[in-house]
């Protein structure tokens, strides 16, 4: 008896040592947020849509981000950045544009920072990005490290002349960000590696697809958090991919 009982036992562990992890990647790979790819934001008969599995449009058609060959300032560094040298990464953008700070927005660069970019530390190919428009970025910058009592780590903060702002900013809010009735500036939008945009889906809304994260909210921050862990696992995967077809 308590040999049958050992045998079951060995079955059970064999079940689910080796066929349970197989069923489990094969539900996760058959869903719409499938995750182990990010979608891609595509144009198609100019209008903006999501490729769910990066296979249902030609390459051409996947929306991609501009950076102009012009210099900005790093506000962290103090140092001139060329921006569309920068380094080829993953990125969370944002646009702030306002010439003071609010209570609202420092609470607001607070929250980014404490949820999202100290939860992105030592990921070093991810990284996020605020654009200013004011003249006054400097002090805007000083005065919000000093009202968050924090140092913005993983985070470049670039002063742009106002034209190269308006046009970064005119690229990335299409339609289904423009249309979104939340504050410019809480919004934050997804790049890969190509500058293409990217987006989650939302899992509290049926078909919906986020398209920029509401860092004024804990759940999109947690969903752009996830997003961005599964953009760079993608990377991980066609890597692991490429090396195993190199041997």
């Amino acid at each position: 008896m308590q040999e049958n009982n050992n045998k079951a036992l060995k079955r059970v562990v064999l079940l689910v040592v080796i066929v349970l992890p197989s069923v489990f990647y094969l539900l996760m790979t058959m869903g719409k947020h499938n995750f182990i790819y990010l979608p891609n934001v595509v144009v198609d008969n100019n209008t903006y849509t999501v490729d769910r599995n990066g296979k249902s449009f030609p390459d051409e058609s996947n929306y991609t981000i501009r950076f102009p060959e012009v210099n900005a300032l790093n506000l962290g560094s103090g140092e001139q950045v060329k921006l569309n040298s920068l380094p080829k990464k993953v990125y969370a953008v944002q646009f702030y544009e306002k010439d003071t700070v609010g209570i609202l927005d420092a609470s607001l660069f607070f929250k980014a920072q404490t949820q999202l970019a100290e939860k992105l530390r030592g990921f070093n190919d991810v990284q996020l990005i605020t654009f200013y428009k004011s003249e006054n970025a400097k002090q805007l910058h000083s005065y919000l490290e000093q009202k968050i009592e924090k140092t913005f780590s993983g985070w470049m903060h670039i002063e742009v002349k106002p034209h190269v702002f308006d046009d970064l900013k005119h690229q990335v809010f299409i339609d289904p960000i423009s249309q979104k009735e939340i504050e410019d500036s809480r919004l934050f939008v997804i790049l890969d590696k190509n500058r293409q945009m990217r987006t989650g889906y939302d899992k509290q809304q049926e078909d919906k697809y986020i398209f920029a994260y509401d860092a004024g909210q804990e759940y999109s921050i947690k969903l752009l958090v996830e997003d961005l862990k599964l953009l760079l696992a993608e990377y991980h995967r066609e890597l692991k991919s490429n090396k195993k077809n190199d041997e």
